[in-house]
């Protein structure tokens, strides 16, 4: 028997979320709102991840919390990864978009980026001013 779990995140930007799993080779569907299929028409867009050989996972815009929950089967999980870990490394590349999005925004650049093996992401940013 199928039964949807829920699992609440501090994901709120669609587009962060879409880069993020993007960048970790997750290809994305956004689902954009309708009268038709009666999703708020004021909520952003559901994003699901689609892997053939594991199934999809969705993630649902909670208007109360104001983030994204992830939505899935977790009894039929079959991604090579357990959801904690798939969540954590996630979480991990949202913050990242949202950092170098942020300082880029603010006339920061990238000058070094590294990944230890721990997979602990070290950043130097430089800003010139004149």
């Amino acid at each position: 028997m199928s039964h949807l779990s829920t699992i609440k995140t501090r994901l709120r930007s669609r587009d962060l979320l879409m880069k993020a799993l993007l960048d970790l080779g997750y290809p994305t569907k956004k689902e954009e709102p309708s009268a038709e299929n009666n999703i708020n028409l004021t909520s952003p867009t559901t994003v699901t991840v689609f892997q053939e050989e594991y199934g999809s996972v969705d993630f649902n815009w909670n208007q109360e919390d104001k983030s994204y929950e992830l939505v899935t089967d977790l009894d039929q999980w079959k991604w090579s990864i357990p959801v904690e870990s798939f969540l954590a490394k996630l979480t991990q590349r949202y913050a990242l978009c949202n950092i170098l999005e942020s300082s880029n925004h603010e006339g920061f650049q990238v000058k070094e980026q590294t990944q230890n093996q721990e997979g602990i992401v070290e950043l130097v940013l430089t800003r010139w001013e004149s």
